[in-house]
């Protein structure tokens, strides 16, 4: 989004927001595919731990043009 607005005729304010996964739908990761022995308890096989994208990031900036 952008929005002009004039001050003097010859000096303008550019106020500008820029929004990237604005939903912040997540995206997972792959699962773990790493299979340990049978001995072991602690198998992480088939859990996801991490996230694909990055969560909502929202950017503002000011411009003063003369």
């Amino acid at each position: 989004l952008a929005k002009n607005t004039r001050i003097t005729e010859r000096v303008t304010f550019e106020f500008r927001a820029e929004a990237f996964n604005l939903a912040n739908r997540v995206q997972f990761a792959k699962p773990n595919t790493t299979v340990t022995p049978l001995g072991q308890l602690n198998s992480q096989f088939g859990t996801i731990n991490a996230q694909f994208n990055n969560p909502r990031q929202i950017q503002l900036a000011g411009r003063l043009r003369f």
